[in-house]
């Protein structure tokens, strides 16, 4: 391995972070915070499943019980509802196609208009139309207009792209770690890849027209099309789509959407009203709810902060273990955007070791001792040593967290990380130190 270049005291994202404040337990954080702050305002449930009904209810699920109850309804304003976004100020954002109107709710189902016709809309719909980001921003799926509109926090609406850049129906959106926007573009049968400047190509051509799209941690996508057949595009590429599930073309306007950890697919479709849970992994599916549960399901939204799609944690089988061969790992949490925390956390090196983290610019897969090294260390890159902690030479007993918070920084906008970490351990077996999993963080500004 390479010599140590940087210590503790510096940043292991380099320039991009300003604030580096080592911390044993995260856990203590919201305690301090809520002790502090007195009675809060009522919040959303994180996990809670919304479901648009159309045209006029909004279902509420709890997925501990799968109970369903009716979060709200025309008496709320709601005239043809279909997309749901929740939004980091916790709020439930919801389409209303036949006023021209998107409402904000807040927890307790309190409705107030946010936009109108006013503000550009025209005929906003579509299976999860709306895509938000850590930041605040919105995207919103204009269906007349045959446009999608940007929404910047406290901003007049722009349009972000339009049936010239070849939107015809934008269905659904979603997010990707580099800032494209993936559309499923219905009645165009394709689905779109745009660049935050709203320059659009045609990500895939489709045999069916795409109705919902979904996209998982490590770069997979999924969408559903009109009859309910899932495509499935490893490594966001469309050279590798599959047809992963199919329904017989015996469904209609189905509709995905990833819980919290992106462990569980939620699956309806207006022709059902059932609600399936689908597993990424093996593609099992579990029906959670009958049938007939809700009228014409158009659009899903699981509320609270998901795991950031701009963090993938890999590498767990190329390991080197250090003393009493437990293997080490690396992880992030919190979300790589500025001004934003982001926290690295080291887990299971030997107690007092110095654990050297390389944060490299590039991914390229190295054998190294038995393991794999995926940060490259042959171009720019850098490595900072940190004390973990924990009883001196016991296995798995060094520790750590550290927590950063990401500048305001243009240059940072959808850059690549590569973060790997080794300890010298001299009484690991073979090798002499033990190196960890690896983790790619994609940092943005918004």
């Amino acid at each position: 391995m390479p010599q140590s270049t940087r210590s503790c005291r510096d940043s292991w994202v380099g320039n991009a972070v300003r604030r580096l404040a080592p911390r044993r337990s995260l856990l203590l954080a919201p305690l301090l915070l809520a002790a502090l702050s007195g009675s809060a305002a009522a919040q959303f449930t994180p996990g809670h499943l919304f479901v648009a009904g159309w045209k006029k209810l909004i279902y509420q699920v709890d997925p501990a019980t799968w109970t369903v109850t009716t979060f709200a309804d025309q008496a709320d304003g709601i005239d043809g509802v279909s997309g749901l976004a929740w939004t980091p100020s916790d709020e439930l954002l919801a389409t209303s196609y036949n006023n021209d109107k998107v409402f904000s709710f807040d927890s307790a189902g309190t409705a107030t208009t946010k936009w109108t016709a006013a503000d550009g809309l025209n005929g906003p719909f579509g299976q999860n139309a709306l895509a938000v980001s850590t930041g605040g921003i919105v995207w919103l799926g204009n269906w007349d207009a045959r446009q999608v509109l940007e929404f910047q926090p406290g901003a007049a609406a722009t349009v972000f792209c339009d049936f010239a850049d070849g939107v015809a129906h934008a269905d659904a959106l979603i997010q990707s770690p580099f800032r494209m926007t993936y559309i499923a573009n219905r009645d165009g049968r394709n689905v779109l890849r745009v660049q935050p400047d709203g320059t659009a190509v045609v990500f895939d051509t489709l045999p069916d027209q795409p109705m919902s799209v979904a996209m998982h941690p490590d770069g997979t996508i999924y969408v559903a099309c009109l009859y309910g057949d899932i495509y499935r595009y490893l490594n966001r590429s469309a050279s590798q789509r599959t047809l992963w599930i199919s329904n017989g073309r015996r469904l209609a306007t189905p509709v995905l959407r990833f819980n919290l950890d992106y462990s569980e697919l939620y699956f309806t479709s207006s022709g059902k009203g059932n609600l399936i849970v689908i597993d990424p992994a093996t593609a099992a599916q579990t029906e959670v709810l009958p049938v007939g549960t809700f009228a014409t399901p158009l659009g899903i939204e699981v509320v609270g902060g998901h795991d950031d799609i701009g963090i993938h944690d890999y590498g767990y089988e190329e390991r080197i273990p250090g003393t009493g061969d437990v293997l080490p790992s690396i992880n992030c949490s919190g979300h790589p955007v500025s001004n934003f925390d982001l926290t690295l956390e080291l887990r299971d090196f030997v107690g007092g070791g110095l654990v050297h983290l390389i944060t490299a610019e590039r991914e390229v897969e190295t054998s190294y001792q038995g393991g794999t090294l995926y940060a490259d260390i042959t171009g720019y890159h850098t490595i900072t040593v940190i004390d973990v902690g924990g009883a001196p030479g016991v296995a798995g007993d060094g520790d750590l967290d550290y927590t950063e918070t990401i500048n305001i920084d243009p240059t940072i906008d959808g850059k690549l990380w590569a973060l790997q970490a080794y300890c010298p351990d001299p009484t690991a077996n073979n090798s002499g130190l033990s190196l960890s999993n690896a983790v790619r963080i994609v940092t943005r500004t918004q």
